[in-house]
């Protein structure tokens, strides 16, 4: 069997002969791809490429015919290597290509002077983030800019990309549509000289340089991805909308630190020995030196989770293996010497430095409501503090069955896992719980938001509270072999629960672990059975008091 070469092929109506080309599946996987940001050119349809050649002629429609042939296949390699960078020469040079093609286009017949006045304050607009759809979300002044450049410009952009069979990196669109931006601003400002009668010739026109021949990129030239590059796929990838805010931060932390140590690699070409590299050095570091289980548990797992994601994308990525996956730290469990929960004295010392906080000197939204309200909602909740300092008043209501607090993701970050309902215990009832939410507006418990010095601050306000609360506990518990010592409320509840004779299952429900069988996870827990073993809890117990002297002794 012969196979024959693709050739000219006749179309319905004319003469002309044209190309037809289906796509290959790897290039059909990329095209169609989640967040695929290549620009299709014209010609490129849902299934393959159909152009016209021009010509009737047999010979000239198959010179056409190799020509675009090869135009294609050099496309196709430019998206098997994935986005690449733009240095910032090419950048200048590709807004070069704008500013002569808006001159070329309007020196003629400017019009008037207004025209591009008009015109200079669309970009002045655009650069405030006053162009394209309006975020949903709170922006930096970055972000806003780029929203507002991607509205003025992104379609002269994406048209330039186009023409050209250029796919970039978000972050090497973003530099380009900025350079278009200054491109446009001194094409407007030329022919606003044009439109008041002044042809002198542009002092800035050979500021471009020229735009260089973009070729496909080859194993040995490809475009670089950067260690930064990588996150950003990662993070921006629709199998990552549910990844909290917390993680992704921290491991944005963890690449930029890589990058740092490897000197801005390819993270393509990152090994093994890289990785083991910069986490010996971190744990062997003078100044604030990694833990073995910091290094494996935060840097390492957040390296092997990215890289992992990015082999199993690695037709868009080229990332052929985990280097992560080779990386060993050995992590010794250290010796207890004390119990992981507060002792009854140090409970006891926490919990009468909370009730010392006065009702009257804590009101809603303040530090000092926080120290009272929120230690002593862990203690009798068994609930993380980053959980505990984002609630909000509409999260604790007053049901048939009782009063409840509802820890939800919706408040913010600090919860992990989904949201639940827990009962609100006697003790807390009793000491003014509830009337201090009832007296609070609606919103956070713990911190008001309108005090945020800077909105788009990379940490949440509730995370804040309780770095706040941390210390303050620390101080006032004053353990030295204790490490974290809000954590260790949640470990003296458990052991509480267990003294009140809980069982297991409850007391996953109400502190937020994860159901220790499959059979928990199926059904719910009725807040009326939650409650009733609550109850069991004595505050004495839980707050580390003396138990009452004996009748007659």
């Amino acid at each position: 069997m012969v196979l024959q070469m693709a050739r000219p092929s006749a179309r319905v109506g004319t003469l002309n002969r044209q190309y037809r080309r289906r796509y290959p599946a790897d290039i059909r996987r990329i095209l169609d791809g989640p967040g695929s940001s290549f620009t299709r050119p014209t010609g490129w349809g849902r299934e393959g490429i159909t152009l016209t050649l021009g010509t009737a002629s047999s010979a000239q429609a198959k010179a056409a015919h190799a020509r675009i042939s090869a135009d294609v296949e050099a496309i196709f390699a430019t998206l098997r290597a994935g986005p690449r960078p733009l240095s910032h020469k090419e950048t200048v040079a590709l807004s070069g290509e704008v500013y002569r093609a808006l001159i070329a286009e309007h020196e003629e017949n400017p019009g008037d002077v207004e025209r591009w006045m008009r015109a200079e304050v669309e970009n002045l607009r655009a650069e405030s983030g006053q162009h394209g759809p309006a975020s949903l979300k709170v922006e930096t002044d970055a972000e806003r800019k780029r929203r507002g450049f991607e509205g003025l410009f992104g379609a002269r952009v994406s048209a330039l990309l186009s023409r050209k069979a250029l796919w970039v990196e978000e972050e090497s669109r973003s530099r380009l549509l900025e350079q278009v931006s200054a491109a446009v601003r001194q094409g407007n400002l030329l022919l606003m000289d044009r439109a008041a009668g002044d042809y002198t010739p542009d002092p800035q026109a050979h500021r471009f340089p020229e735009v260089p021949a973009f070729t496909a990129s080859t194993p040995s030239g490809r475009g670089k991805l950067t260690m930064a590059a990588l996150f950003e796929r990662w993070e921006k990838h629709p199998e990552q909308q549910n990844t909290s805010p917390d993680t992704k931060r921290r491991y944005q932390g963890v690449f930029a630190a890589v990058s740092k140590f490897l000197g801005n690699p390819d993270a393509r070409e990152v090994s093994s020995g890289d990785l083991q590299r910069y986490v010996e050095a971190r744990m062997e570091a003078t100044e604030s030196p990694l833990s073995p289980r910091a290094a494996r548990d935060v840097h390492k797992a957040a390296l092997s989770s990215v890289y992992g994601w990015a082999t199993t994308k690695a037709t868009l990525t080229g990332v052929k293996a985990n280097p992560a996956a080779g990386v060993g730290i050995k992590v010794v469990k250290a010796r207890a010497t004390r119990p992981k929960g507060l002792t009854d004295p140090e409970a006891h010392r926490l919990v009468d430095a909370a009730l010392a906080v006065q009702v009257a000197e804590a009101p809603p939204q303040t530090l000092p409501a926080a120290r009272r309200w929120a230690i002593l909602v862990c203690f009798y909740t068994g609930s993380r503090i980053g959980a505990v300092a984002q609630l909000r008043s509409e999260d604790v209501s007053v049901r048939p069955d009782g009063a409840t607090i509802r820890f939800t993701p919706e408040a913010g970050e600090g919860i992990k896992g989904d949201a639940r309902v827990v009962p609100v215990h006697p003790r807390l009832v009793e000491l003014g719980f509830l009337a201090f939410v009832e007296a609070a507006p609606p919103g956070p418990l713990f911190y008001n938001p309108s005090q945020r010095r800077r909105a788009a601050a990379r940490i949440p306000q509730g995370d804040l509270v309780a770095r706040e609360l941390a210390e303050w506990a620390g101080k006032v518990v004053a353990a030295s072999d204790l490490g974290k010592v809000l954590h260790a409320i949640r470990h003296r509840f458990m052991t509480c629960c267990r003294h009140a004779g809980i069982e297991e299952q409850y007391v996953e429900a109400i502190a937020g672990h994860a159901p220790g069988s499959q059979n928990r996870q199926y059904g719910e827990f009725p807040m009326a059975v939650l409650a009733r073993e609550l109850c069991r809890l004595e505050a004495a117990r839980v707050e580390g008091r003396p138990a009452p002297a004996a009748e007659g002794s």
